[in-house]
């Protein structure tokens, strides 16, 4: 169920820390201003923020609409292909899926809430062995920007005993468009056609709540669902700096990758929006600049905003964090920004692979995560931005 959430405007003073690459550099270098400035920065500035109590953001799959096919590498035991009735081995699609009725679970590893969640699923789950109702309803959980390799440990220590599959790139994710919060558990039937979604939540459901879900689903009714605001994740995405802060914070990073103040230009791309970039003509390149937002996966976590810098050839020179938080949503200290800079610093976008037990900051596994997934997305947009003049 949505909680009730209330805007407030506080006082926000943010520091934000430049690390550029450069060379054959690879630790984090600290910026020493173009002139000589320290290389911290600190804005002070008024933003409207949201209480903790986040929305759920939107879902462009309708009520009563198909479902898409999900589809994922394999399961993580072999024994989880029989509790969905599937032969043992290989990629799984949603719509190969026996059965009337399936549950499934999106949770991150790292989210608090989700593991209170996964334990009212297990005894859902156990009831409906019980009651053979387990016969017609199928449960998947899945683990949302989670290596399957990381994904046993947490199993165990959870007591999970229902089928499990791994979603590491948010790539399934994605494709409901944009639920907001972890966990999210759909609630489908089977049609003719397919997987139709009769009803979703958000938030921790209790073992009875999942079992009114499940009796709604025996009995063929349709839920009206909780009726999310649709844009509610985007508004709380806003951008803690203004128009001018962005660009300046952009333009001091690529002027400090470069080594001396360039022209720079604004650049648009048509699926990433406005990225900045000046001539580095010592090293015959372009350097490009973007701030990124990335919406939270977990219920209770706070969305991600930074800035990166990289050069034509797709290779990471710099990180700034703008609004970048931690577990209990505190926001980054410097060591934690000298940690991912290391971790990024001359590294390539085309095939960045996040590794949380080498490459998250400490305690802030998801935040890592989702960054390192936002800059990865960047190669599409990198490619179109080198063909422009």
């Amino acid at each position: 169920m949505r909680g009730l959430c209330l805007k407030a405007r506080v006082e926000l003073s943010i520091k934000t820390w430049f690390y550029i690459f450069s060379g054959k550099v690879r630790g984090a270098v600290k910026l020493a201003g173009l002139f000589g400035r320290a290389a911290i920065l600190a804005f002070t500035l008024t933003a409207t923020f949201f209480c903790s109590q986040l929305y759920a953001g939107e879902l462009t799959v309708e009520l009563g609409a198909p479902f898409p096919d999900l589809v994922f590498s394999g399961l993580l035991t072999p024994e989880d292909y029989g509790k969905l009735g599937l032969p043992v081995g290989g990629e799984v699609n949603i719509s190969s899926i026996p059965g009337d009725f399936l549950i499934i679970e999106f949770f991150n590893k790292s989210c608090v809430p989700c593991q209170t969640q996964v334990r009212e699923m297990e005894e859902y789950y156990e009831k409906l062995k019980k009651t053979g109702e387990g016969n017609s309803i199928k449960v998947l959980a899945v683990g949302v920007g989670n290596k399957a390799k990381y994904l046993p440990r947490f199993i165990e220590k959870r007591g999970m005993s229902y089928a499990v599959a791994a979603d590491p790139d948010f790539e399934q994710w994605r494709r409901l468009g944009d639920p907001g919060r972890t966990p999210f558990i759909v609630f489908l039937r089977k049609v003719q056609e397919g997987w139709i979604l009769n009803n979703y939540t958000v938030g921790i459901q209790t073992k009875d709540e999942l079992a009114l879900h499940g009796t709604m689903l025996l009995k063929g009714i349709k839920d009206g669902g909780p009726r999310l605001e649709v844009d509610s994740a985007r508004r709380h995405m806003r951008m803690p700096l203004s128009d001018d802060e962005v660009e300046a914070s952009a333009k001091e990073m690529i002027n400090a990758v470069v080594g001396k103040a360039v022209q720079i230009e604004k650049v648009f791309d048509k699926d990433d929006g406005l990225f900045f970039r000046g001539w580095d003509k010592a090293r015959s390149r372009w350097v490009y600049a973007h701030v990124a937002s990335r919406a939270p996966v977990c219920e209770v976590c706070h969305a991600v905003h930074f800035l990166y810098c990289f050069d034509d050839s797709g290779r990471i020179l710099g990180f700034s964090p703008i609004y970048v938080t931690k577990y209990g949503n505190q926001v980054w200290d410097e060591k934690d920004v000298a940690y991912i800079s290391k971790r990024l610093g001359g590294r390539e976008i085309k095939g960045l692979d996040f590794d949380p037990s080498v490459d998250a900051v400490s305690q802030a596994t998801m935040s890592s995560a989702l960054i390192f997934d936002e800059i990865r997305r960047t190669l599409p947009a990198l490619q179109r931005l080198n063909s422009m003049k």
